[in-house]
């Protein structure tokens, strides 16, 4: 009796197991379409051996970058500094973010008032920076702007910013508002034109704001202009005597004698056939001459980014860079969709992923099943990865032969 209790259990755990299985089996056959395996052959990185050191002015500070693809070199243990008229970028951006005008607009007409002159006359007799103006003279808001910006009139600061707000101190709030958002930890306004020692701030800081403004076309169009003609001044000229050397094209220069001489520079630049947007800030040069000297450094330190880019190919179209792999076929290629170039420099570093999206049969050759990812903190770029075959919906004697395979 006992031998017959066993025989019956062995019975029942054997029909037990064939029904596991069964039903693993018909769970496999039926769940076949969505078990392809992926097996890449990508880098999780990118990094460009050495570093790119360059030689900064003594006692300044620096930092220069490649728009959209990072910082190329900065000076370590920056401080907030005074940075002078440089300062006038951030009122100028606000200025055209409340008020946008477009290529070939002048904005609305802006009346100088008898204490706008007052305040013109006294700045001029304290040897500050101005344009000249006169009473019951109509500027429009870009002519304001061009006086702003090229020959870098404080007096242009405080009508702009008492015309945006009603007065300079609610201004200069905004000012230091939008310092926070851009994340200028290191920044503080205390005017619109850069006169206080109190207007502070760093290269980084002043990168941030210099990849925001150069987003605005008008902005770009004003700084790039070597000289200006306005009612009352008559011809205005720039102030940044680089205008045009080794593709610069802006953004601002500023001079103190507690300050030395600023420059926040952009400068266009061709790797081949790619444009690229050289974006820099040199603050406190301070020598003979401040000003022309930190004009003459920007020269240096451009042309030693120059000598140190490269227009790399990190991927090439139709390269093989792993296989989707189903149940019932063999291995199918995958292969990238598009060749990928990208700036690099010594100690550049991209990091890379793949990012699947989700597979659906059949499938058509050369579908795209995801995207290799390239990026940085400054820079994204995403690269479609094709599939070399065509895949069709298992049979169903591929689906039962795959329980065979459990």
């Amino acid at each position: 009796m006992f031998k017959s209790h066993k025989k019956h259990y062995f019975f029942l755990v054997f029909v037990i197991g064939i029904i596991v299985v069964a039903i693993l089996g018909l769970f496999k056959a039926l769940t076949l379409t969505n078990k392809p395996r992926l097996l890449l052959n990508i880098p999780k990185s990118y990094h460009a051996v050495g570093n790119l050191n360059i030689k900064w002015p003594y006692g300044t500070e620096g930092a220069i970058m490649i728009d959209r693809y990072g910082i190329i070199s900065q000076t370590p243990h920056q401080h907030p500094i005074p940075i002078a008229s440089v300062a006038k970028i951030m009122t100028a951006y606000l200025i055209l973010k409340n008020h946008p005008l477009h290529l070939g607009q002048n904005g609305p007409d802006i009346t100088i008032t008898k204490n706008d002159v007052k305040i013109y006359k006294k700045d001029l007799k304290n040897q500050q920076s101005v344009l000249k103006i006169a009473a019951n003279e109509k500027l429009s808001e870009k002519q304001l702007l061009e006086g702003l910006l090229l020959p870098s009139g404080n007096d242009c600061a405080t009508v702009l910013a008492k015309w945006d707000d009603g007065t300079v101190k609610a201004f200069v709030n905004k000012m230091n508002k939008m310092a926070k958002l851009l994340n200028m930890n290191h920044t503080h306004y205390a005017d619109p034109a850069g006169v206080r020692l109190y207007t502070v701030s760093t290269a980084n800081d002043q990168l941030k704001l210099a990849q925001k403004v150069m987003q605005i076309r008008e902005f770009r169009y004003l700084v790039s202009k070597p000289q200006a003609t306005l009612p009352v001044a008559g011809t205005v000229y720039n102030v940044d005597y680089d205008l045009g050397k080794d593709g610069i094209f802006g953004i601002k220069t500023g001079s103190m004698p507690q300050s030395g001489g600023d420059f926040v520079f952009a400068s266009n630049q061709y790797l081949k056939w790619k444009h690229i947007l050289i974006l820099g800030a040199l603050l406190g040069e301070y020598g003979e001459r401040p000003l022309m000297d930190a004009l003459k450094s920007t020269i240096k330190i451009i042309n030693q980014v120059k000598n140190n880019i490269h227009l790399s190919q990190l991927f090439k179209k139709d390269q093989k860079i792993g296989y989707v792999k189903f149940e019932w076929l063999k291995p199918i290629p995958l292969i990238t969709g598009s060749s990928f170039y990208t700036i690099t420099w010594p100690g550049i570093n991209y990091n890379i992923k793949f990012e699947k999206n989700p597979i659906m049969l059949p499938i058509k050759k050369s579908s795209i099943i995801g995207y290799i990812d390239v990026y940085n903190k400054f820079f994204t770029k995403k690269i479609p990865v094709r599939i070399a075959g065509m895949v069709k919906k298992p049979t169903l004697i591929e689906r039962l032969k795959s329980i065979l395979r459990i």
